[in-house]
């Protein structure tokens, strides 16, 4: 059947026209008559032109697996992977329908697959790799951020470490140094890269690194101004992507003071040991020289003739020069200071150029100049001939094929203008003490050291570091000043300037004679000592002088003799360190039984116990006049 349809627009045309779709708009034929052609369904069976129709059921279960099939496809790829394979997808299911429709087997919505599910399933597809790429790319920046930031932290810590890191090539050259390795070694990293002998590593440390891996131990390195230092090293092996050893990584740690300190330690152990040393024999060394000291006096005493004299002297004098030694070591082991007197400088000079010129090798000439009128100072004698010792020790070394060695004294008035010239230089009257020698001198670099305790650039089986530094420490107890000149190849001259006594007359250092004190009337004297030599010695002397005298030999026989005369003991003279029982613990029970009983402690060290009580002292080795000055003061109570 074919007939008209009127149709109705919303433009102008005729109800029974349909727009021409060959015209346009300038065209007087716009429009075409409205026919519409109808096949009946009849015609159609006639012809066999029909579709099959699958049920609402199976269409919405294709529908369902094709949306599946394309959501798990297409999110497999990525945005631009994915719209090419989405085109393949299109192009496959118009396929399929034109083969579907050409063979009339069947139909099924084709294009809900084609325009509405391959579409959104793409742009779902590319929505959701865009998403996982932003997170993606936002944690990646995040972890680059931290990446960069520990990077920098490191970094920083590696650049401020107050170790010496650095990387070594396997070449032995240096490819990374940070600022402290350039300020402990002196040389920067553009010299460290081209110097391959700049910091040498032992073969022996390289070999074990390459080895196992790493290697720990001390190294003896040189410093761009040749200083030798001393350095923990710890070196790690760096290898490549491929497992191949690529370089070294050293991180160096500076001990070289630590192990000065480590040196200087154990060489003041051992002076502790000598000091503990010399105070345990201290006291055994002066009972020995106390009965030697009091025979030589009471044989000067007996002998008047002009050699046993002069042998005698000659002894008496050695004995005390033993005597000054042991203190000397307990002065030096303690640091403490001893007692004073006023002295003349001139006779230490002296007896110092006497004994140079007998010690040392000829080839040094030694010269002493004194003047008459020197001053006199306040010191120790002990201490200073240390010092001028200690001073002509050094200038012997320093001058190995011989020199000229001069010491001299004299009177010296500084103004404040010419006391400012010298370090520690104070105005005033003093008299310096000069040793100077024509020997190798002392570097302008080592000058401003040589004072400290256990410096020396002597080997180490010739020097101690020990001798100047105790002279300038006794030099300061005595309230002095040091001042030094020295040329390098032209000498060095010590200058020591100690401060005048003031206006105090020298005493007289010789004995007085036994007529000077008054003879006793049998006053009963208990001399308490463990060494049979002093008590012999000691009861001959009080014996001879008209004193009766009874002995022990440790304080609990010193208790029972007390006991057995009661009040007639009227003195004692008691030693501090014997058995059984010591001094300290003997006065404490003679005072319980005669509280008012006076005691004299003798001892060659007194101690802190017996210092506190404040007893009499009466040190070992003493002189005759001395104990008998003692004894007359305590019996005539003053």
């Amino acid at each position: 059947f074919v007939g008209a349809r009127p149709m109705a627009g919303l433009y102008l045309e005729r109800k029974d026209e349909f727009r021409s779709p060959l015209a346009n708009w300038g065209d007087n034929e716009l429009f075409m008559p409205a026919v519409e052609v109808q096949a009946t369904q009849m015609l159609n069976l006639v012809r066999g032109d029909s579709l099959r129709r699958l049920s609402s059921r199976v269409e919405i279960l294709i529908l369902l697996a094709t949306a599946v099939l394309f959501a798990t496809f297409l999110f497999r790829f990525r945005p631009l992977p994915a719209v090419g394979a989405a085109l393949f997808g299109e192009c496959a299911v118009l396929g399929v329908t034109v083969v579907m429709l050409n063979s009339g087997l069947t139909w099924f919505p084709w294009l809900i697959v084609a325009a509405v599910q391959m579409p959104a399933v793409l742009a779902a597809s590319v929505v959701w790799q865009s998403l996982q790429w932003y997170q993606q790319r936002r944690k990646f920046e995040a972890q680059r951020r931290v990446d960069e930031t520990k990077i920098r932290d490191q970094a920083a810590l590696i650049e401020k470490a107050q170790d010496a890191i650095l990387v070594q090539g396997l070449d032995g050259g240096i490819i990374y140094a940070n600022p402290s390795a350039e300020r402990l070694y002196g040389w920067n990293i553009g010299e460290l890269r081209s110097n391959l002998r700049a910091i040498p590593v032992p073969e022996k440390a390289k070999q074990a690194a390459l080895g196992t891996g790493e290697w720990l131990g001390e190294l003896e390195q040189t410093t761009r101004d040749g200083r030798r230092i001393t350095v923990a090293s710890r070196c790690t092996l760096i290898r490549d992507e491929a497992g191949r050893a690529k370089s070294l990584l050293f991180i160096n740690t500076d001990v070289t003071e630590k192990k000065r300190l480590e040196q200087e330690f154990f060489r003041s152990q051992r002076v502790e040991s000598v000091g503990s040393l010399a105070s345990g024999m201290a006291h055994d060394l002066n009972n020995a020289f106390a009965p030697i000291l009091m025979g030589l006096q009471l044989l000067q005493r007996q002998r008047q003739d002009e050699e046993t004299q002069r042998m005698l002297s000659v002894m008496e004098q050695n004995t005390h020069r033993g005597a000054e030694m042991v203190r000397q070591v307990l002065l030096f082991s303690r640091g403490s200071d001893s007692e004073r007197q006023v002295l003349s400088l001139g006779r230490l000079l002296r007896e110092t150029e006497q004994l140079a010129r007998q010690t040392f090798p000829r080839a040094i000439n030694v010269a002493a100049l004194v003047p008459a009128d020197l001053w006199s100072v306040l010191g120790n004698a002990t201490q200073l001939h240390q010092v001028l010792l200690n001073l002509c020790v050094n200038a012997r070394d320093a001058m190995p094929h011989g020199g000229e060695l001069t010491l001299a004294a004299d009177n010296v008035a500084f103004s404040a203008e010419e006391a400012y010239e010298i370090p520690q230089g104070k105005p005033g009257d003093y008299v310096m003490l000069l040793a100077s020698d024509t020997g190798s001198g002392i570097p302008p670099e080592v000058l401003p050291r040589i004072f400290e305790p256990f410096f020396t650039t002597k080997p180490v089986d010739r020097g101690t570091g020990l001798g100047l530094s105790t002279v300038a420490r006794i030099v300061q107890q005595h309230e002095g000043f040091i001042n030094v000149k020295s040329e390098v190849g032209r000498g060095t001259t010590f200058e020591i300037y100690l401060p005048r006594a003031a206006n105090v007359p020298a005493p007289d250092n010789k004995s007085l004679p036994f007529a000077h004190f008054g003879r006793g009337n049998g006053e009963l004297i208990l001399v308490v000592d463990d060494e049979q030599a002093v008590l012999e010695m000691v009861s001959a002397t009080l014996g001879e002088q008209g004193y009766h005298v009874i002995t022990a030999s440790n304080g609990a026989e010193a208790i029972a003799k007390v006991e057995a005369h009661g009040d007639s003991v009227q003195l004692v003279l008691l030693d501090t360190d014997m058995p059984v029982m010591n001094g300290p613990q003997t006065i404490s029970l003679l005072h319980a039984r005669l509280r008012d009983l006076p005691v004299v402690l003798m001892s060659g060290e007194i101690d802190s116990a017996a210092k506190d009580e404040n007893f009499t002292r009466l040190a070992k080795p003493f002189q005759l006049h001395e104990l008998l000055a003692v004894v007359t003061r305590h019996l005539n109570g003053h």
